[in-house]
């Protein structure tokens, strides 16, 4: 059984994503995208639009940043992925339960994936198979196994928005992890390795700009052309 590696410290967070050529606040920013974009729903929006809204506002954020930097980007059969310059390493976003950051539990997608994504999380198994349990950790994050063999991670999101209490914790847990299975639904249920990034806490009083201009109460008024 393959044993996942997982990063946790600050230090070694830091370490593992230069390693890969990303940075915390990056993929931090771009998780908290999805939150705002989630918040800024109203009850009037379609009842799967804060999810889709809040997955497609991180593939943005992540692209913007790192596109910046010389990535590029990539839909395959219509799956978004981010792919650094050397052409070793794929970013794909997610959703994920809430398990998601948390180094002690599995997390999982919220959602099943197709054939691509399917593809990617296979060519990551096969490449884990090729060296033992303890080479694993030096060898696939910098994709050293050869410029011809891409390294697929996922951008795992998990947003909570307490609606329930009066004083409301908001808060967006994110990983950047490398999927090795899924299960028969099509959800990923295997890692070979995770960096577990800190915790996002939303202050509910700093969501009063972003939110008021979704409020469904504005009036529009309408007039006839003269």
């Amino acid at each position: 059984m393959q044993q996942i590696l997982i990063h946790k410290e600050a230090q070694d967070v830091e370490t593992t994503l230069e390693r890969l050529g990303l940075q915390v606040h990056e993929l931090q920013e771009a998780a908290k995208a999805n939150f705002l974009a989630q918040a800024s729903c109203t009850a009037n929006d379609a009842p799967t639009a804060p999810g889709f809204i809040g997955w497609n506002a991180s593939v943005r954020a992540i692209r913007e940043f790192l596109i910046a930097r010389g990535w590029d980007r990539k839909d395959i059969k219509n799956s978004p992925r981010i792919v650094n310059s050397e052409g070793n390493i794929s970013i794909m976003v997610a959703t994920g339960d809430e398990a998601t950051g948390n180094p002690h539990v599995i997390p999982k997608t919220k959602s099943h994936k197709g054939t691509t994504t399917r593809s990617a999380v296979y060519g990551n198994e096969s490449q884990s198979t090729l060296f033992s349990e303890d080479a694993i950790p030096h060898v696939i994050p910098v994709a050293s196994i050869g410029q011809s063999s891409r390294s697929t991670w996922v951008l795992l999101v998990h947003v909570h928005i307490d609606e329930a209490s009066e004083k409301p914790r908001h808060y967006v847990r994110c990983e950047l992890s490398r999927p090795v299975g899924m299960d028969d639904a099509g959800h990923i249920v295997a890692w070979g390795e995770r960096i577990i990034l800190p915790e996002i806490t939303i202050d509910p009083d700093d969501l009063t700009d972003t939110t008021e201009n979704f409020a469904p109460e504005q009036e529009i008024i309408l007039q006839r052309k003269a």
